[in-house]
């Protein structure tokens, strides 16, 4: 006898976000694109760095400058605005 979850994640989903297969012209199944995961595994290793470079220079104004720069950079690469 199969038992059923509830699963509630997904009962409040909308039936689109189901939907896992890869669509560049989908705004939310872009994100499942290989060139979309290949921006986010380079963004994620430029953070590391950042970090690695913030715990060497502890200083304030060097970590919220370079912070807010590696957001809005990160907005800017994934941002796929045609």
């Amino acid at each position: 006898m199969k038992y059923r979850h509830l699963n509630l994640k997904s009962s409040i989903q909308p039936q689109w976000m189901h939907d896992k297969t890869p669509d560049t012209n989908h705004f939310y199944r872009r994100t499942f694109t290989a060139r979309y995961q290949t921006k986010k595994k380079a963004l994620y290793y430029l953070w590391v760095a950042l970090l690695l470079t913030m715990i060497i220079n502890p200083f304030v104004a060097y970590a919220v400058g370079s912070g807010m720069f590696m957001t809005f950079f990160s907005f800017f690469v994934l941002d796929e605005v045609k």
